[in-house]
């Protein structure tokens, strides 16, 4: 509903959702970065009317990020981590977290009404999905009513958990004091790069 009261009201051209995400396999790390290269609904399933994944009458099971804008996400989360993690998380939670050399990772992102927090389903869900690299709860509802909006849209979040037994540990802690920061530190790196074009990665 917000991602439509923006466009058709507000007449936003692009949309960057942030936030956080569970681990989508066991590469990916708490503190680490996920922009979504593509996203999917994993608990849709009209079958037999529709393909499994597949949204009715969209004929869609994956939702693309816009291009343009993953990479200058991609970009800006990287510059973030090179350059301004220290500054912007302290020592503190970085040690409750053990946020060491956090990475950025670009790939699928899967969206379902639930909180992760089973192995067995997140094994389940990468035999189903290849290439998952995240599982959180709006992402793909966002991007599809993008896509039939036709307004460009790119998703990035924080990996608050690893989506297992122990997944709502310190979750708002977590929220509040490393993914709030990095919202807003990656996403005011994104809008300067917007406004260089030219602008090198490593300038600072």
């Amino acid at each position: 509903m917000t991602a439509t009261t923006l466009v058709e009201k507000f007449r936003v051209t692009h949309i960057v959702f942030t936030g956080v995400a569970g681990a989508g396999d066991k590469s990916i790390r708490v503190g680490d970065i996920v922009v979504a290269e593509s996203l999917v609904q994993h608990d849709m399933d009209a079958s037999p009317l529709f393909p499994r994944f597949e949204v009715p009458l969209t004929g869609q099971t994956h939702f693309l990020g816009d291009h343009h804008l993953g990479q200058q996400l991609v970009t800006a989360a990287q510059w973030f981590l090179d350059h301004g993690l220290e500054d912007a998380i302290s020592e503190t939670e970085r040690n409750v977290f053990s946020l060491a050399q956090p990475r950025v990772h670009h790939g699928l992102v899967a969206s379902g009404d639930q909180f992760m927090n089973d192995k067995a389903r997140l094994a389940q869900l990468n035999d189903d999905l290849p290439g998952l690299v995240a599982v959180e709860m709006e992402g793909a509802a966002v991007a599809q009513v993008c896509h039939e909006l036709g307004v460009p849209c790119a998703v990035i979040r924080a990996i608050s958990d690893n989506a297992n037994e122990n997944a709502a540990t310190d979750f708002m802690r977590f929220v509040k004091s490393v993914a709030a920061q990095y919202a807003f530190h990656i996403v005011r790196r994104f809008c300067y790069q917007i406004g260089q074009p030219s602008i090198d990665s490593a300038d600072t």
